[in-house]
């Protein structure tokens, strides 16, 4: 299978296009107009992709409930000509979290759980290296990423565990931070928070996702199993970027990792589930979620820095804050709404402003390139009609900030 040429040097910190092309759709939504140039964007994002060698790339843009863009660009598979379009399914990875606080509050809702329940009340048997933390670990603090153990990716990536033995092995976990203190982005803890969802509901997980939201929301192409993928075709391959271009690399099987990032879906799915959110948890007349707890899972839980390279690149940016499966900063006086996620060597990346009622979808089979920051800039000052300042010019200055330590090129969230 041929690969296909770089044209674009990657730097090692750089995150994924996913972020770009979000960041160049909610840019293109000027605050003071609503109606955007979609015919513009589109030709902006294929001569992108092209121009930065992606393989395969899918947008949906919701705006005011209706969903008024969803595309495909590029290849599914490098080399084939088999095209991408709105349906094609991608992993979706930490995206996936959200769909787990989703279920969650739906139990929440029925008063069967609360959010600061004990973990132990649902998992009797679950076990944590510290005793006193074991004790007091909450649902809440599970989806907050405060609780301090050990991202060991390993064990979901190279330990080939089923589901239950990784949570029953994260009493093994060193207690890296102290308990509450501060954010330490963990995958581990949202398969625990699946599990507790599975122990209240009475049904596992994947069932749960399945019937309770991909289905009321007509999700039919998505699926929390890679076999189900597979069967229902049209999906894109995994790639991985190389010294001279990119090539196909097969799917891994991550089924286990589950409430944190299991899940593929497609474009045109994924806009019914921002549809969702951005109506306060209705779908076409019908509530799913209760419109308060819809907000509790878009407030801030636990506050994040914000950087002085942040600061510099961004001037704009006064906050940043981890919610409940969700991280929120400010975008020109507007709180955004977002995640991205990172597995099988695809990114993606949800992004809301819940205020304006848009809310965009980007979809990658490729997790490296530092597209986003030019693309940022160049379609924020051309939607503004703002003139090209500094930070509007690719350079030094505004490289992206660095990923967490201890970065895996299969972790997911970043």
């Amino acid at each position: 299978m041929r690969s296909l040429p770089l044209s674009r040097p990657v730097h090692p910190l750089a995150r994924a296009v996913a972020t770009a092309l979000a960041a160049l759709v909610l840019a293109a939504f000027p605050l003071h107009a609503q109606q955007p140039d979609l015919e513009r964007l589109d030709r902006y994002i294929a001569d992108a992709v092209a121009e930065w060698g992606i393989p395969g790339v899918a947008v949906a843009i919701v705006h005011d409930d209706s969903v008024i863009f969803a595309r495909g660009y590029g290849e599914r598979t490098v080399g084939t000509g088999d095209r991408v379009d709105e349906n094609t399914l991608f992993a979706i990875a930490s995206t996936s979290k959200a769909f787990t606080v989703g279920g969650l509050g739906m139990l929440v809702d029925e008063e069967v759980l609360d959010w600061d329940d004990p973990v132990t009340r649902w998992l009797p048997d679950f076990r944590l290296q510290d005793p006193y933390v074991t004790l007091k670990v909450t649902v809440r603090d599970l989806l907050t990423h405060r609780v301090g153990v050990a991202r060991e990716d390993q064990l979901w990536i190279a330990g080939r565990f089923d589901r239950n033995e990784v949570v029953r092995r994260a009493r093994f976990l060193p207690q890296e931070e102290p308990f509450r203190a501060e954010y330490g982005y963990n995958n581990i803890m949202y398969m625990v928070a699946g599990e507790v969802l599975a122990a209240a509901a009475g049904v596992p997980w994947d069932d749960f996702i399945q019937t309770r939201l991909f289905e009321p929301l007509g999700m039919t192409r998505s699926t929390t199993r890679i076999a189900v993928a597979a069967q229902r075709g049209n999906v894109a391959s995994s790639h991985s970027g190389t010294g001279d271009g990119v090539r196909a690399v097969p799917h891994r099987d991550y089924d286990a990792l589950g409430p944190a990032g299991s899940i593929f879906s497609s474009a045109r799915d994924m806009a019914q589930w921002i549809r969702l959110h951005l109506a306060g948890g209705e779908y076409e007349g019908t509530r799913l979620l209760e419109a308060e707890t819809v907000d509790e899972m878009h407030q801030a839980q636990l506050a994040l820095p914000v950087s002085a390279s942040t600061r510099r690149r961004i001037p704009s940016q006064n906050f940043a804050a981890y919610g409940l499966g969700w991280r929120l900063q400010d975008y020109h006086g507007r709180k955004v709404v977002q995640h991205t996620g990172n597995v099988n060597q695809m990114r993606t990346q949800v992004g809301m402003i819940p205020s304006e009622g848009i809310g965009v979808v980007i979809l990658t089979n490729l997790s490296s390139r530092g597209l986003h920051t030019p693309l940022m800039y160049q379609v924020r000052d051309r939607k503004s009609k703002r003139p090209h300042g500094p930070r509007a010019k690719v350079g030094r200055a505004i490289l992206p900030a660095q990923e967490p330590r201890g970065l895996h090129k299969n972790r997911v969230g970043s």
